[in-house]
């Protein structure tokens, strides 16, 4: 593993877009939102799609209140944007799994460590980048009544395009929230974005979107 300590900017890249589709969402709050805000598995992983895509700015702007855990390093600071589709399933032992789906991130930082993009690929439950499998994953509901995704810890493609576009992996991780419609633009809320970089650049927290939207299918 190459673990980048001092980068230096040779170019921007072109915003990230991945499909993002439509789907009919209730704008009410279903009676199963008294469930625990933490659960995995069970009844609303198998078949569960969340897609999304739009940029978050830590830490410029508030960040959403985050029911997982403390913040994993340094935190990222700067433009950040991404794109993802994500499908659940079920393992044979009932737990909550990634079945297939693509993330990308990219953080545009104007200062060290500059400019790097990662990329999660999975298909039928391996992580194309390693052959790890299964890809865990949960889902909770967040305090705005709002469904989330956790993704990983699992491994992503790292690229530096500073020092002639060095290649690297690294354990990272992605957090999700889909807090209602419209989305976020203009002004920022109420969907939310976490990234982890687990071992190399920090976390960014989990950021309500300055742009954007994420659904939970």
């Amino acid at each position: 593993m190459f673990k980048p300590r001092y980068l230096v900017m040779l170019a921007a890249p072109a915003a990230i877009a991945l499909g993002v589709w439509s789907c009919d969402r209730p704008t009410t709050v279903s009676p199963r939102m008294s469930k625990p805000n933490f659960w995995a598995g069970g009844e609303q992983c198998p078949g569960s799609k969340f897609t999304g895509g739009g940029r978050i700015d830590p830490p410029d702007h508030l960040d959403a209140e985050d029911q997982e855990d403390p913040q994993s390093g340094s935190q990222i600071s700067g433009k950040v944007t991404f794109g993802f589709n994500v499908f659940l399933g079920s393992d044979a032992d009932g737990n909550c799994v990634v079945e297939k789906g693509e993330i990308q991130v990219v953080h545009h930082q104007p200062e060290y460590p500059f400019q790097v993009t990662w990329h999660v690929s999975i298909h039928d439950g391996v992580n194309s980048t390693d052959g790890s499998t299964p890809v865990p994953a949960h889902t909770y509901f967040s305090s705005r009544g709002g469904l989330c995704v956790v993704v990983g810890p699992t491994t992503a493609r790292g690229h530096a395009v500073t020092l002639g576009g060095v290649k690297f992996t690294e354990q990272t991780r992605m957090s999700a929230c889909d807090n209602g419609e419209p989305g976020s633009s203009p002004g920022f809320g109420p969907d939310a974005f976490r990234w982890e970089s687990m071992e190399n650049f920090g976390d960014t927290q989990l950021q309500f979107l300055t742009g954007g939207n994420i659904q939970a299918h």
